[in-house]
């Protein structure tokens, strides 16, 4: 360690400021969910302006309840985070060989869950396994009033009815009318706008509004083309983002790990050379 000390001093620098960072922002985070989770007042107003309005769809139903399960899953992720971060910062300050060992561990299980999940999208097949669980997710449409405000707001965001097609809602037993062909929501509804007393029928998935009662009548204006090809579709308008993100979180877990394994090593070889 005499022989190298500005190696061994770069590699802790780089790994504590990584993770003091990651710890704070962490923190953040989750004291953000803790808060919209006990908090009555926690509300859609209460978000930043400029945020996409399909953060706001994912947080909040169309009453502007809050949807539990997303924040919960926020919470638990950066409390793992928050965890592991604060293993490498205070590793890395007291040289503890033990925690920076265990959040070397914790980063390489991170990053080989990484490489499978990647490679899985590479070579597998997961546009199959999301279409089954979203048709798994129709059975529960009238038991669960989550998953009814979800299919409703992506029906009527995206301009789209089923998974694949209309005819998914045929397949299923969703409802207890037997009439029913699909839920209201993959209807085209007509609106009337403030500047006309005019009544206009619109496509635009944006400017639909809520229609009573179920799709009954098939010859009545309705969405056809399922909501997972208009899912792909939106995707690949954030491609660019969203490759930048994998990219960034790929280059970041591959340093630090390079860098936990080479501090191990450094405090290792100091441990059994310098008694």
């Amino acid at each position: 360690m005499e022989d190298n000390p500005c190696c061994q001093s770069m590699i802790q620098t780089s790994l504590i400021i990584f993770n003091c960072l990651a710890f704070l922002a962490s923190g953040g985070v989750l004291g953000f969910a803790i808060y919209a989770l006990s908090s009555d007042s926690f509300s859609i107003s209460m978000l930043p302006s400029g945020l996409p309005d399909s953060l706001a769809d994912v947080l909040f139903d169309h009453k502007g309840n809050t949807f539990q399960l997303p924040i919960i899953i926020l919470a638990v992720i950066s409390a793992a985070v928050l965890m592991v971060s604060f293993l490498g910062c205070v590793g890395s300050c007291q040289q503890s060989r033990c925690l920076v060992s265990m959040y070397f561990l914790f980063l390489s299980s991170f990053l080989v869950m990484l490489v499978a999940g990647t490679a899985y999208c590479f070579l597998g097949d997961p546009q199959k396994q999301i279409a089954e669980s979203m048709k798994v997710s129709m059975t529960r449409y009238k038991g669960d009033n989550a998953t009814e405000i979800l299919w409703d707001k992506m029906q009527h965001k995206l301009g789209c009815c089923g998974v694949l097609s209309i005819d998914d809602w045929q397949n299923i037993t969703w409802s207890e009318d037997q009439s029913c062909v699909a839920p209201s929501s993959c209807k085209i509804t007509k609106l009337v706008t403030s500047d006309s007393l005019n009544t206009t029928t619109s496509n635009d998935t944006n400017s639909t509004v809520a229609a009573e009662g179920c799709l009954a009548d098939m010859t009545a204006p309705h969405h056809s083309e399922g909501c997972l090809p208009r899912l792909r579709e939106a995707m690949h308008k954030y491609i660019n983002i969203i490759g930048a993100i994998m990219v960034s979180v790929w280059a970041i877990v591959i340093i630090n790990v390079l860098f936990s394994f080479a501090l191990c090593v450094v405090l290792d070889y100091a441990e059994y050379t310098y008694k």
